[in-house]
């Protein structure tokens, strides 16, 4: 897949910053509707030391994040959400499938399947060498930004 967007133009879509800034680049992206976003493993990441440190693993929390992530980012990507802020909202039937280890590489998929006026309807999905790691269904809200 090729690379649409790196964190660099990432953090000029959303307002998460390192270390909460949990996706490295975007490699699919259809404005409003879908994201595919990747996060490359080094073991350097700073939940490993504590979760845990003699079995690392990323906690099944922050895939979720991941996924608001992705899904922020095809929200903002329309010219009419630019520079709004986004809250997860809502997690339903999130299931964990496989665990997720140093050096793997995390895949995200965002899908926005309704809109209700500021609050978006996402099916999201993770996996690692095509392999399903997790899968949920959120919901975002999108706020116009604090000063």
């Amino acid at each position: 897949m090729a690379t649409l967007m790196r964190r660099e133009q990432i953090r000029e879509v959303i307002r998460n910053r390192e270390p909460f800034l949990l996706i490295d680049e975007i490699t699919g992206l259809i404005p409003g509707q879908q994201a595919i976003a990747q996060l490359h493993l080094t073991g350097e990441e700073f939940w490993f030391s504590g979760h845990f440190p003699e079995y690392p693993l990323v906690p099944g929390s922050l895939i979720i994040e991941m996924i608001a992530q992705a899904a922020a980012v095809c929200a903002l990507s329309l010219p009419e959400n630019s520079g709004k802020v986004v809250s997860l909202a809502a997690v339903d039937k999130a299931r964990f499938r496989r665990k997720v280890f140093p050096e793997e590489t995390l895949t995200v998929e965002a899908k926005i399947i309704k809109t209700r006026g500021n609050t978006k309807f996402v099916r999201g999905s993770a996996e690692v060498n095509g392999e399903a790691v997790l899968s949920a269904n959120l919901v975002i809200a999108l706020s116009d930004a604090l000063k």
